[in-house]
């Protein structure tokens, strides 16, 4: 008798002991996805790897990670640390009936004239004001967030690309937000950013919303190198307009009929009026929300990517870890357009915090502009244009819409109170290719089926599979194939750690990979 319950108390301590290991590691590791704290994260991430969960347990646990109650109906200023050492503002919506225990789709709005010097003045203003938070956010009780960015921070360089990854996944460690449904919209240099973002590293965002943009800035402004054969695995509402002075819809049809050719999930809308969204959107901002409901993020499993620098090599669970030397394959061909561009421009930033008579320059841009063949200088204030007068910005867009490429124009201005007026020329039409490339680019087509990968590379060097458990069967060997040479064929374990951490660097409870195959060809 003494023995049997000997035994029984021994098996309660065991039983005992195995919950409060369990109920440590959970601990830790609630505390691990909550700190910001380097050196916590590191410590946490030892305990938990020495309590040595099961793997199951772990993604359970992340996949159902519980939020804390958020008060509604409010837009919330914070600060971003970017990684040039400045702090920008961003704004976050939370929409009235946001419920942490409900995944929330959220919206990622750009904003136009990214290249200004200075940070927009007032961003809750901004944001509260935005047509988009307006009809889409508010409209379908969705987390809206707005990054700010400017000179040295825009939507195609390092600073601002990744100033826009962080804050996505800030979000994401905070609310409970739908990782598959995630959308990226823009306006004007806005749109321009999000076209960039869906060739270079989309696997964030489901749809990608650009009105009044044009793929090619941020190759010919940021030179960076975007391919349209990426657009193949992502959904896009394009929205132009017939008289915007930018990029009006006769002048962009080159660009959109290249997506095409890249077999991009297009819905494409030419609209009446300027470069102004709050004049037309309302108009379609129906079509819109319904665009971005019908396209949730799809994990794909057949897909091309296409990249010219390792930096830009991923998308999903597959990354071009290194581009050789050498031809291309005879199927590896480079998608371009020429198009025409007839973009009417003065080739200068406002100054948006001024507030008397007249637009005030902020700074001039380079090239060939009217701006710099007037001799047009920072502080300048522009007060008149051929016959009429300019007193706010929207007489500058006035006057704008009646100059043509090659033409002149009389400016009025006033330099440190002295007026002035002076005769300039704008550039004539030139016909450019929409992408310049400076740099051999590497191409993979990847297929997977059951529990092997195919992949067709050109100038491929080196790559990296993600396993998503999701899509390979862990208790199955799992069979890698390159140009139809053989370089994995074996079981793959799990990583608590590489789990942890990967999850730490991206937040997606949707895509939560157990381990990686790197392969060096």
């Amino acid at each position: 008798m003494r023995k049997k319950f000997t035994l029984i108390l021994l098996a309660l301590v065991v039983v005992f002991a195995s919950c409060q290991l369990s109920a440590d590691w959970q601990s830790d590791l609630d505390r691990l996805l909550r700190t910001s704290d380097e050196n916590e994260r590191e410590e946490l991430l030892v305990s938990i790897l020495e309590t040595d969960p099961p793997v199951d347990a772990v993604i359970s646990f992340i996949k159902n990670l519980r939020f804390p109650e958020r008060p509604g109906g409010q837009l919330i200023k914070n600060m971003n640390m970017c990684i040039d050492s400045v702090e920008r503002p961003w704004v976050l919506y939370v929409p009235e009936q946001y419920d942490p225990n409900l995944p929330t789709p959220m919206i990622v709005i750009l904003h136009g004239m990214v290249g200004r010097k200075n940070i927009i003045d007032d961003p809750v203003k901004y944001a509260e004001e935005h047509p988009i938070l307006e009809h889409i956010a508010r409209e379908a009780g969705w987390l809206a967030l707005f990054p700010f960015g400017q000179e040295g921070a825009t939507w195609w360089d390092e600073v601002g690309m990744a100033n826009i990854r962080d804050l996505v996944r800030t979000v994401k460690s905070e609310y409970n937000v739908d990782d598959n449904r995630v959308h990226l919209a823009g306006f004007s240099d806005g749109a321009s950013g999000a076209y960039g973002l869906a060739m270079l590293d989309p696997t964030d965002f489901a749809a990608f919303v650009c009105l009044n943009g044009d793929p090619g800035v941020p190759n010919e402004d940021g030179g960076l190198h975007t391919y349209a054969s990426n657009l193949n695995n992502v959904s896009i509402y394009a929205g132009f307009t017939n008289q915007d002075q930018l990029y009006p819809t006769a002048s962009m049809s080159p660009a959109v009929r290249l997506i095409q050719r890249a077999h991009a999930d297009l819905k494409f809308q030419a609209f009446e009026g300027e470069h102004d969204l709050a004049a037309y959107g309302p108009q379609d901002f129906e079509q819109m929300l319904g665009f971005m409901n019908n396209n949730k993020r799809q994990i794909l499993s057949e897909f091309n990517w296409e990249t010219a620098e390792p930096e830009f090599g991923e998308f999903q669970w597959f990354a071009i870890d290194e581009i050789s030397k050498g031809a291309p394959e005879r199927w590896h061909t480079v998608l371009n357009t020429t198009m025409t561009d007839s973009s009417i421009s003065v080739g200068f930033i406002p100054d948006y915090s001024y507030e008397g008579v007249g637009v005030k320059v902020e700074s001039v841009t380079e090239g060939e502009t009217l701006a710099n063949s007037i001799g047009l200088q920072s502080g300048d204030i522009i007060i008149g244009g051929n016959t009429m007068k300019i007193e706010d910005m929207g007489d500058l867009e006035e006057f704008k819409s009646q100059l043509h490429r090659g033409g002149g124009a009389v400016l009025a201005i006033d330099r440190n109170s002295e007026k002035f007026t002076v005769y300039g020329i704008l550039p004539p039409p030139e016909r450019k290719p929409l992408f310049v490339y400076k740099k051999y680019s590497a191409m993979a087509r990847i297929k997977h089926r059951g529990n092997g990968i195919a992949i067709e590379g050109s100038r491929v060097g080196a790559f990296t599979i993600k396993v998503d458990p999701e899509l390979l069967d862990l208790d199955m060997r799992i069979v890698v194939r390159l140009n139809l040479k053989k370089y994995q064929d074996d079981y793959i374990e799990p990583n608590l750690r590489y789990i942890l951490e990967n999850f730490l660097e991206n937040r997606d409870r949707k895509l939560l990979y157990v381990a990686e195959i790197n392969v060096d060809v």
